[in-house]
């Protein structure tokens, strides 16, 4: 199971915030964003997000990043005129998106998006998921996770 490095709260405001630089160091390579408080906009490809311009994240809406580049590159602003919170979680594994399961809401969306090579990080995702569902038919002790 992934293990978590480290956690912040973002306060996102009226300018382009992302990840404290310290945190997102080597072996950072899943980070799980939530949203509070106020809508916020996202961009990843180093351009900082405006007003107007960005991905649109909801309040309780989450947002996965894979791999340490794509996470140094998170940039959030609010979307409207009240400061959001972000609250982000870091990780050293891309299996915390299985330990998921029935949350986030079924009505509330989980986005995996910037990876360095997108099908490589699929296929990582993709592994580490089938071992979670071997577990299912695994010994306690023998399973990948416990």
């Amino acid at each position: 199971m992934a293990n978590q490095l480290a956690y912040e709260l973002i306060i996102v405001g009226s300018s382009a915030i992302g990840p404290t630089t310290s945190l997102v160091k080597g072996g950072v390579l899943c980070a799980v964003f939530y949203v509070e408080k106020a809508a916020v906009r996202f961009r990843g490809d180093q351009t900082n997000p405006a007003k107007g311009i960005g991905k649109p994240i909801e309040i309780g809406g989450h947002m996965i990043l894979v791999g340490e580049g794509a996470i140094r590159n998170a940039k959030f602003i609010r979307r409207d005129d009240k400061d959001a919170e972000v609250h982000a979680e870091y990780f050293d594994g891309a299996d915390v998106i299985a330990s998921f399961g029935n949350y986030p809401p079924a009505n509330v969306p989980v986005e995996i998006v910037g990876m360095d090579d997108f099908l490589d990080g699929i296929e990582r995702v993709q592994q580490q998921l089938a071992k979670v569902n071997e577990d299912e038919n695994l010994a306690p002790g023998e399973r990948h996770y416990d």
